[in-house]
């Protein structure tokens, strides 16, 4: 009975139309925004990765510490913040243990604001199964922060592949290990990422 559909993406939008039989065409484009902040630092000389958000299977936390477990063959000097909580937690861990990863990878908890976690970064991962928007890509890029993310939801709407950051598939360890390498290793292309996803 509405007269006006919005959605946050147009990612949303197709999924609303797949699963609930919404016209994907109805909905008006809504995204997200958030005030710019004050010039961000540079990008540290380490590659060192971030990944914000709640400790829950969508996230795809598993599958990052699978691709840096591999990246780190390429690039052994890469740490992770896991910043976040939630019912997976001891899970995370015991993956994290599993892979050997127990120095590489450190759990920080709940954080906020996140800005500081994210200024740490060299880049901000975003591995979800779905998202209906990506608030923390947007948060990452606003911090001038490439991330390496699925093309899912409405990443790609916020994410310039190849400019401001990289798409992966969803749930695949190897090309997101093949992403983080590429950046990580390449500071000065990390930092031209960043500096355009500033300006996006």
């Amino acid at each position: 009975l509405a007269d006006v559909h919005v959605a946050i993406s147009a990612g949303l939008a197709r999924y609303l139309g797949e699963s609930e039989g919404f016209d994907p065409a109805s909905f008006e484009i809504v995204h997200y925004g958030i005030e710019p902040g004050p010039e961000p630092p540079p990008l540290p000389g380490a590659p060192r990765l971030a990944i914000v958000g709640r400790l829950v299977p969508i996230k795809g936390h598993d599958v990052l510490f699978r691709a840096v477990a591999a990246a780190r063959e390429q690039v052994p000097g890469m740490t992770l913040d896991v910043a976040g909580d939630g019912p997976l937690e001891a899970e995370l861990r015991a993956s994290v243990a599993r892979l050997g990863l127990e120095d590489v990878v450190s759990f920080l908890g709940r954080v906020s604001p996140v800005a500081p976690v994210l200024e740490r970064a060299q880049l901000v991962v975003v591995p979800s199964f779905g998202e209906g928007f990506g608030m923390v890509a947007l948060e990452a890029i606003e911090r001038g922060r490439p991330v390496v993310a699925s093309d899912v939801g409405g990443l790609p709407e916020i994410i310039d592949d190849g400019r401001t950051g990289l798409l992966v598939p969803a749930g695949d360890a190897a090309s997101l290990a093949e992403a983080l390498v590429d950046l990580a290793s390449d500071p000065g292309r990390a930092a031209v990422f960043g500096a355009a996803a500033r300006v996006r």
